[in-house]
């Protein structure tokens, strides 16, 4: 059954995809958002109560314009759903001096003139009391760093895209899509669309959504993600006023970062970033917590957070869709015929860009040229 068509298409509703049918639709398009699960799923990327945004970026310099200009786009968003998005609390890195984390924050706050302090392990501990700095570590502090409420953020993009004209379907998988004339025909599971543009941010769905229609299959991994709550003591140590989002880098051989968020009333939240088994395909994904995991985060801070509690309240799988360089991918495919673009392999770190992401994607699929460099993120980078 063949239905009306649309401007834009956009395949995926998370934070990527909500945020790009917002601005499609403001930008007067006619838009229709489609996501394979129900709006409240927990099978992607996008879920959960809260993720950590960060201006002091090691991961590159590239990212810091991006940042700037995301911040600002989640104040908009804030003043415009009428609830707090961004909770500031400032952000901690925690390394040993010559490590990766330190130097690339620096480097990064050389480069950009950011903001920030240095601190000795003293300092750290008095000026927040639940953490303890060994003496061969060193502490830099982001005050631009806090919390994204993350499903508070998603549902406050969805709703800007309905409010805007845009219309975001649940429960309607895509399956394929081909030119026909000078548009798009996509198959859905409630039949078929038109549509003039088209836009897969389907997360670790992407790369069979782009093989199922031909294109080459991007190299994409799926990686499980496990994050976890432990209770924190009293005494307010461990809530927002007195405890920073925080990275740590243990340095030598004792594997990943880890990552945390304050008190929010669950307890505090600690994870191992890229620590999780790796798959070609979400549907290949464990989702069962095994009784050792929580074990495996604790023992991460268990330095840094000696008196958190060591029994775990909560935990939760989420995905990260990787890219080899675990830099994005936002780019057009080809240059002919009607604008496919896709925004996927967020790496991890991909949640608080969400409303430049999704303007940059409008940008591609309008034909304007985003006022951010994406070069890093093309997908030609891969083939030599």
């Amino acid at each position: 059954m063949s239905r009306p068509g649309c401007d834009v298409l956009v395949v995926g509703l998370g934070v990527a995809g909500s945020a790009a049918a917002r601005e499609l639709a403001r930008r007067g398009l006619s838009v229709v958002g489609l996501d394979r699960f129900g709006p409240d799923h927990r099978r992607g990327s996008s879920h959960g109560e809260s993720r950590l945004f960060r201006l002091l970026y090691h991961e590159a310099s590239h990212y810091v314009p991006l940042l700037r200009r995301a911040r600002a786009d989640w104040a908009e968003l804030e003043e415009e759903a009428g609830r707090e998005l961004l909770l500031e609390t400032g952000g901690l890195a925690v390394g040993p001096p010559g490590g990766a984390l330190v130097t690339g924050c620096l480097s990064t706050a050389a480069e950009h003139g950011l903001a920030f302090d240095r601190l000795t392990p003293v300092e750290t501990r008095r000026r927040f009391p639940a953490f303890r700095p060994g003496a061969e570590q060193e502490a830099l502090v982001d005050p631009a760093a806090g919390v994204l409420r993350a499903d508070r953020c998603v549902a406050a993009l969805r709703a800007g895209a309905r409010r805007a004209g845009a219309e975001l379907r649940f429960r309607e998988p895509v399956r394929r899509w081909s030119l026909r004339g000078d548009g798009l025909t996509v198959e859905t599971g409630g039949g078929e669309l038109r549509a003039g543009g088209l836009l897969v941010a389907a997360g670790g769905w992407t790369a069979d959504l782009l093989e199922e229609a031909g294109e080459p299959r991007p190299p994409l991994t799926v990686e499980r993600q496990t994050v976890h709550r432990f209770p924190a003591p009293g005494g307010g140590e461990y809530g927002p006023e007195r405890f920073p989002v925080f990275l740590l880098e243990r340095g030598g051989d004792a594997g990943p970062m880890a990552y945390g968020v304050p008190d929010l009333g669950r307890g505090v939240k600690v994870a191992v970033h890229h620590d999780g088994e790796q798959s070609p395909r979400p549907e290949d994904v464990r989702r069962r917590l095994d009784p050792d995991e929580a074990g495996r985060a604790r023992g991460a801070v268990d330095d840094l957070l000696p008196a958190l509690g060591a029994s775990p309240l909560d935990g939760e799988i989420c995905l990260y869709t990787d890219t080899p360089d675990r830099d994005f991918l936002i780019d057009r495919l080809g240059t002919d015929g009607p604008p496919v673009v896709v925004a996927t392999g967020f790496s991890g770190h991909g949640f608080k860009f969400g409303p430049v992401v999704g303007r940059v994607a409008a940008d591609l699929l309008t034909g304007e040229r985003p006022e951010v460099d994406t070069t890093p993120f093309r997908l030609g980078r891969w083939s030599g």
